[in-house]
Order: C-alpha cells, then sequence, then structure tokens
C-alpha cells in the first residue's frame, strides 16, 4: 500500500512539472510573441491619419492618444459583441463534423484574441497619456483596482501563463465568462453582464497589469524581471498546493493564505512578460 501511494505521488509530482516547464518554456513565450506581434501591428494600422482628423499636423502626443481611443472603441465593441455570440456560435457548432467545428473554433478564437488585444491597447495608451506614469498615481491605481477585484471575488484573473492557460476546445471557447452569472434570464440582462464585465472588470485588469508594469518598470530590467518572474511562477503551484492540503476549516486562515498567492501569481506573471 505505501508502495502504491508512493509511486502515485512520484507520478503525481512528474505530470505537474512537466505541465509546469510545457507551460513555462514553450507556451508563455509564444503568448507573449503573439500579443507583442498584435500590438505592434495595432499601433502600425490603427493609428488615424492627420488627414482624416484634421488638416494641419497633430501633435506625437495626440496621434498616440486617438490611436489608444480606436483601439479601445475597436477592441470593447468587438469583445461585447463576440460575448454576446458566443452561446449561438457555440450551438451552432454543437453537431457540426470536426473538420468544419474545429477551424471555425480556431478562427472565433483569433479574433476574439485581436479584439481583446486591442482593448487592452487602448486602455494602456490612455491611462500612460490621460493619468501618467508618476509613482503615487500607480499606485493609487494598482491599490484600488486590486482591492475592488479582490473583494469583488475575481482577482484570479489577473493571472496569466505560465500560470493560467485556457484550451482551444468548444466548450471552453464558447462558454460565457460574465460576472454576474445571470445571463440566462434575458437578453437584456446578458447584454447588461456582456457590457459590465467589459467595461468594469476587464478594464480594472488592464489597470493592475498597466499600473504594476510601469512600476517594475521603475525598478527592475526585463531580465531581472524574468528570473523574478519565473522564480515566482516555480513557487506559485507549490504554495496552492499546500492550500489545497490544509486541514484547517478556517476562512480566516485560508482566503488569506488564498489571496496572497494570487497576487503572487499576478505578480509573477507580470514580471515574466516583462
Amino acid at each position: 500500500m505505501l508502495t502504491e501511494m508512493s509511486g502515485a505521488m512520484l507520478s503525481d509530482c512528474a505530470e505537474c512539472l512537466a505541465n509546469w516547464f510545457w507551460s513555462a518554456v514553450v507556451v508563455a513565450p509564444l503568448v507573449v510573441t503573439y500579443w507583442r506581434g498584435t500590438w505592434d501591428l495595432l499601433a502600425d494600422l490603427v493609428y488615424p491619419p492627420v488627414s482624416a482628423v484634421s488638416s494641419t499636423p497633430h501633435h506625437p502626443a495626440t496621434q498616440r492618444q486617438l490611436s489608444g481611443l480606436v483601439c479601445y472603441l475597436l477592441g470593447l465593441l468587438g469583445r461585447i459583441g463576440l460575448d454576446m455570440a458566443k452561446g449561438k456560435v457555440g450551438k451552432f457548432l454543437e453537431n457540426k463534423p470536426r473538420y468544419l467545428g474545429k477551424p471555425l473554433t480556431w478562427l472565433f478564437t483569433v479574433v476574439y484574441a485581436l479584439a481583446g488585444v486591442s482593448f487592452w491597447r487602448g486602455v494602456w495608451f490612455l491611462m500612460k497619456l490621460d493619468i501618467g506614469i508618476g509613482t503615487v498615481n500607480l499606485l493609487c491605481v494598482l491599490s484600488i483596482s486590486l482591492a475592488v477585484l479582490i473583494f469583488t471575488g475575481v482577482s484570479r484573473s489577473l493571472i496569466s501563463s505560465p500560470l493560467a492557460l485556457s484550451l482551444d476546445d468548444q466548450d471552453t471557447t464558447f462558454r460565457r465568462k460574465c460576472f454576474f452569472h445571470r445571463s440566462s434570464e434575458s437578453a437584456l440582462w446578458l447584454l447588461l453582464d456582456i457590457v459590465f464585465t467589459n467595461l468594469v472588470i476587464r478594464q480594472l485588469i488592464v489597470f493592475c497589469w498597466w499600473s504594476l508594469w510601469s512600476l517594475l518598470t521603475k525598478i527592475f530590467l526585463s531580465y531581472h524581471s524574468l528570473a523574478l518572474g519565473y522564480a515566482g511562477a516555480a513557487l506559485c503551484p507549490i504554495l496552492d498546493r499546500l492550500i489545497q492540503n490544509l486541514t484547517t476549516t478556517k476562512l480566516y486562515i485560508i482566503k488569506p493564505a488564498a489571496t496572497f498567492v494570487t497576487i503572487l501569481a499576478f505578480i509573477s506573471s507580470v514580471n515574466v512578460w516583462r
């Protein structure tokens, strides 16, 4: 019995280690590369021509602000529309053959990801230009946004690769991720839920990433962030497993411990991406 338990534990540890290396060494760099490439493409493509706005040249900061605003609106409206369509598209593809369902699922994911990058770039640019990157401003934005996300119970949404992965199967792709989970009641509730999720929750997530990223830029070089990020990414699964194995049922112990691991995973994710 003891030998079987030891073998099972070793097998479980090996599987966790393999998953971590795959996420950290393969998936995370590819995800960051996609975002960086798409971000830079949007800088070239979503940039209102001077002639379309005014006959006189604008200051570069104004052009960047307009570029950010266009990206923000395109990403926001795109995400709202795609979130609204998820249920119908998912039902349409339910009984379709694999050769049709799989490519259409990938196509939906590509468009959804593009809208996401556009939204993030827009919010990022507008915050940088309108709020600025002063240390006090960044700390205020980070602390308030993080506190709201923790209070509302969605702080784990801050975690990204290599510590969070989303699979490409149809159930995951077309599952609506809304805040209130009341979208089945009526079309109006669905719209309000999706608008709130995109306009408030997802915007707060970008606020947290933007403010922490900007603060880290003042402190660490890129390769320092990479080392710290991967060290934190290695520590988080261990701490998470320890919390899951706690025998206590006292919430005043479990909740702060889980929140600490979530914040550490968030900080690690941002450092890896930097």
